[in-house]
């Protein structure tokens, strides 16, 4: 997803340096942010199920 946002940011950029307005760095590291932490909480959601099937296999 990473090359994704960054393909965009620049694409956005590039189309509107016409009209001499773009989208500032600080946004792509927001967006690039966010992402880490909806990766990362993805992780851990799907950690607890595998944990919660392991248990429930054992039970």
């Amino acid at each position: 997803m990473e090359p994704r946002v960054n393909k965009a940011f620049e694409a956005n950029n590039r189309l509107t340096t016409a009209r001499d307005a773009s989208v500032p760095a600080s946004h792509l590291n927001l967006k690039l942010q966010e992402l880490y932490v909806v990766q990362e909480f993805q992780e851990k959601v799907q950690g607890k199920i595998q944990k919660q099937m392991r248990e429930k296999e054992l039970a």
